[in-house]
């Protein structure tokens, strides 16, 4: 059981997002027999955890530097990572970080709404909270598109920009207060 590997904190050296693979450098030293640090090599070609499902994906950017989980597989993975269809494993090798995957997360410093949803940047200067009552969005903010508003909109000091309403009139905002309706 001394060679099974299960779980270990790594720190991303690089990441392509082309192939949505990242090598990564395990946090944790090992120890020889006198107690001296042997340092691991990094691992490479290693897949990055993404939430998707129903044609949607939740992807971060990651970076060097950024720390996560590399998580062993049972199984030698190899013509998987390949294929992307059933398969059987290419060897006999078994629960090896090479056949893992990494899950980013930053450990420490996460949001402190606990009865929130937040996705926002590392700084904080930049979120979209979902709460019970409603949507906030910190930040600025670039519609692309048709928008319909349904129900009140308040702008707030300091916005400008045009949108067009539902019967097709052009409205102008600066600094957050309407200055012309166009037929």
């Amino acid at each position: 059981s001394m060679g099974i590997q299960c779980v270990i904190p790594v720190i991303v050296q690089s990441y392509d997002k082309a192939t949505n693979r990242a090598v990564v450098k395990p946090a944790i030293t090992g120890v020889a027999s006198q107690g001296q640090k042997v340092p691991k090599e990094p691992y490479i070609d290693i897949p990055v955890l993404n939430l998707s499902g129903g044609g949607f994906v939740l992807s971060f950017p990651i970076v060097q530097g950024d720390k996560g989980w590399l998580i062993a597989s049972d199984r030698d993975i190899s013509i998987f990572k390949q294929s992307l269809e059933e398969t059987a494993p290419n060897t006999l090798r078994k629960h090896k970080f090479e056949d893992g995957f990494f899950i980013p997360d930053k450990i420490n410093n996460t949001p402190t709404k606990d009865s929130s949803l937040i996705i926002q940047n590392s700084a904080g200067t930049v979120s979209i909270e979902l709460t019970e009552t409603g949507v906030n969005i910190t930040g600025i903010t670039t519609i692309t598109g048709n928008t319909s508003v349904v129900g009140s909109l308040t702008v707030s000091t300091g916005a400008t920009g045009t949108f067009t309403t539902s019967d097709n009139k052009l409205v102008t905002v600066t600094n957050g207060i309407v200055t012309s309706i166009t037929p």
